[in-house]
C-alpha cells in the first residue's frame, strides 16, 4: 500500500470514529485521534459504606450499632430555639418505649407507648450539651419494644404543628436500625412537605420483612448514602429514590422479586453509576432513571418482561452508552432517550421475536457512523413496521444504502 493510499484510509478511519466528514491533513493525524473519545463501559458503582464514612461529618454524634427491634434517630436542634419531633410505631403487641438521650442532665427517662400511639416531643437546644457545625445541638433518640417485634416506624403529625403539617423542617439527619421483622420505615412522602428533607445517611442492618418500598425515600432531598438495606422480599419500588438529588451510592439491591420499579431513581441528579440489578421480573420500569443527570453508561439487566419502559433514560444528560436493553415485551418506550444528547453507543437484543415493536427516536444523540451500523445489526424485527428516528446523530450523513438496507430488512423505516 503507497503512503497516499495509507493516509487516506486513517483519515477515513478518523473521520468514521468521531463523526466528521471534511478531510484531514496528515499532520493533523496525531491530534485528531487523541481527542477520539473511547468506548465508555459501565463506571464501578460508589460503596455507599465509603460514601459514609467519607461525608459523615466528623462532629455529629456516633449512632450506636442497633440491636434487634431498636431505631436510632439523630437529631438536630438549632441552637438558641426548640424543635419538635413526632412519629408512631407499630410493634406486635404491647408497647413501644422511646429514649432522648445526650441531655445536659443525663439522659431522660424512657417514655412508654401502646403500638401505634403517637410520641410527640419538643426539645431545646440549651437541653443538649453536644455541637455540630451550623449551630446546632444535638439528640439521640433511641426506640425499642421490649419482648415484640417492631413492625413499622412512621413520621406523624405534631399537635402543636398544623400549618403546614408536614414534616420536612425537621432535623433527622441520621437513622440506623436493626428490624428483623420491620415491615416499613417511612422516610419519603408523595410530596416534599411530608418527606424528611434533612436525612442525609440511612442504614437499616441484617434482614428486613419489607415487601413494598413505594416512596421510602421519596422527596428526601438531602439523602447522600445508605450503607445497608434488604430488599430481597420487595415486590415494589415504585418511586424508592424518587427526587432524591443528593444520592450519590446505594447498596446492592436485591430486585429479584420486584415487577414495579416506576421512578426508581427519579431525577438523582449525583448518581454516576448503579449496582447490577435484576430486573428480570420487572413489568413496569418507566421514569425508571429519569432526569439521572450524572449516570454514563448502563449494561442493561434483562428486561425482557417490561412492558413498560416510557422515559426509562429522559434527560439522562451524560448517558453515553446503554448495551443489551431487552424489548420482548414493551408496549411503551415513547420518549425511551429523549434529551440524551450524548449517547453515542445504543444496542438492543436482536434475537427478539414476535414483538409488536414501538417507535424509537434517537433525535438528537451522539451516534457516530459505527455505533449507527451497530445499532442496527443489534435491532429486533418487529412484527409491525416501526420508525427509527436518527435525525442530527454525527453519524447519519455518512450511511450508505446498503448499511440503511440492515435496519430496513428488519422492518424499520429510517427517518434521517
Amino acid at each position: 500500500m503507497g503512503l497516499t493510499a495509507l493516509f487516506s484510509g486513517i483519515a477515513a478511519a478518523i473521520r468514521e470514529k468521531d463523526g466528521t466528514g471534511e478531510p484531514i491533513p496528515a499532520a493533523a493525524f496525531p491530534e485528531r485521534i487523541r481527542a477520539i473519545p473511547a468506548r465508555e463501559s459501565s463506571p464501578e458503582p460508589l460503596s455507599p459504606d465509603a460514601v459514609y464514612r467519607a461525608v459523615r461529618p466528623d462532629d455529629w454524634l456516633e449512632l450506636p450499632e442497633p440491636e434487634d427491634n431498636e431505631l436510632y434517630l439523630l437529631f438536630h436542634i438549632p441552637e438558641g430555639t426548640s424543635a419538635l419531633l413526632a412519629f408512631t410505631v407499630t410493634c406486635g403487641g404491647g408497647a413501644y418505649q422511646v429514649e432522648v438521650l445526650g441531655g445536659a442532665d443525663g439522659s431522660a427517662a424512657p417514655e412508654v407507648l401502646d403500638s401505634g400511639t403517637k410520641f410527640e416531643t419538643e426539645l431545646s437546644a440549651g437541653d443538649f450539651s453536644a455541637r455540630a457545625a451550623g449551630g446546632m445541638r444535638q439528640a439521640v433518640i433511641r426506640v425499642t419494644s421490649p419482648g415484640q417485634d417492631i413492625l413499622r416506624w412512621a413520621t406523624a403529625a405534631h399537635s402543636r404543628k398544623t400549618a403546614p403539617s408536614g414534616f420536612a423542617d425537621w432535623n433527622i439527619v441520621e437513622i440506623k436500625c436493626r428490624l428483623p421483622r420491620g415491615a416499613g420505615v417511612k422516610c419519603g412522602s408523595t410530596a416534599k412537605a411530608g418527606a424528611l428533607n434533612k436525612l442525609r445517611f440511612f442504614t437499616w442492618r441484617g434482614a428486613s420483612r419489607l415487601e413494598s418500598a413505594n416512596y421510602m425515600f421519596s422527596n428526601c432531598v438531602s439523602l447522600t448514602a445508605v450503607p445497608e438495606l434488604d430488599t430481597s422480599s420487595m415486590t415494589g419500588m415504585n418511586y424508592l429514590f424518587y427526587n432524591c438529588y443528593s444520592l450519590l451510592a446505594v447498596p446492592n439491591l436485591d430486585c429479584a422479586q420486584a415487577v414495579q420499579l416506576d421512578s426508581t431513581f427519579y431525577n438523582c441528579y449525583a448518581l454516576k453509576a448503579v449496582p447490577a440489578l435484576n430486573l428480570s421480573r420487572a413489568a413496569v420500569i418507566n421514569n425508571m432513571f429519569f432526569g439521572c443527570g450524572s449516570l454514563r453508561a448502563l449494561e442493561m439487566p434483562d428486561t425482557s418482561q417490561a412492558t413498560d419502559m416510557g422515559y426509562l433514560f429522559q434527560m439522562c444528560s451524560s448517558l453515553s452508552s446503554v448495551t443489551g436493553l431487552n424489548t420482548a415485551k414493551a408496549a411503551n418506550m415513547r420518549n425511551l432517550f429523549s434529551s440524551c444528547p450524548s449517547l453515542a453507543r445504543l444496542t438492543l437484543c436482536p434475537e427478539v421475536t414476535g414483538w409488536a415493536g414501538y417507535a424509537i427516536s434517537l433525535s438528537g444523540c451522539s451516534l457516530g457512523h459505527e455505533a449507527l451500523v451497530e445499532l442496527f445489526r443489534s435491532l429486533p424485527a418487529p412484527t409491525q413496521t416501526r420508525e427509527l428516528t436518527i435525525t442530527g446523530n454525527p453519524g447519519t450523513g455518512q450511511l450508505t444504502e446498503e448499511e440503511k438496507a440492515i435496519a430496513a430488512g428488519k422492518n424499520w423505516t429510517l427517518v434521517l
